[in-house]
């Protein structure tokens, strides 16, 4: 288990360090792309409160119904056209399409831990799933995040802990 978080978060942390200056990453997409992008990130948001919240009142089919959902995309995988698909393969930064992938990745470690009732691990890979959302909100829309632009993970840790 610690291998592969280790290679999950390692191939895409070090993507996103050498990400240039891609804050502004979606603004290379047509509107209608860039619009069903953001809906993307909120229905991702909206589903990261729902496992949250099933994580602490240990409802665990919950948290697997949720991480599956985050697993497989909702917006995306319904509403893309194939030629929106391939604008975001050229449009945007290969960090961000790793980064995104390693966030799937991540998201069905999520659901196995929830189908296991693994609370240790659910906690793991949502911390994990946080993690990676902080990542590529810094990287890649760091103006839309006014709050996290320029912060650190020592800063945001010291202020969690």
């Amino acid at each position: 288990m610690a291998v592969a978080l280790i290679a999950i978060l390692g191939s895409a942390n070090s993507l996103l360090a050498q990400a240039p200056d891609a804050t502004l990453a979606t603004e290379a997409l047509s509107p209608p792309t860039r619009a069903l992008l953001v809906q993307e990130m909120q229905a991702l948001a909206e589903a990261m409160g729902r496992v949250h919240r099933a994580m602490v009142m240990g409802e665990h089919r919950t948290v697997a119904t949720e991480a599956k959902g985050i697993h497989e995309s909702f917006v995306l995988a319904q509403e893309l056209s194939e030629t929106q698909r391939q604008e975001i393969q050229t449009a945007l930064p290969p960090a961000f399409l790793s980064a995104d992938q390693a966030f799937h990745e991540l998201s069905a470690k999520l659901v196995d831990a929830a189908i296991q009732e693994d609370v240790r691990l659910e906690r793991l890979w949502f911390d994990e799933l946080t993690r990676a959302c902080l990542g590529c909100h810094q990287t890649f829309a760091a103006k839309r995040f006014l709050g996290l632009a320029g912060a650190s993970d020592r800063k945001q840790g010291a202020e969690s802990g």
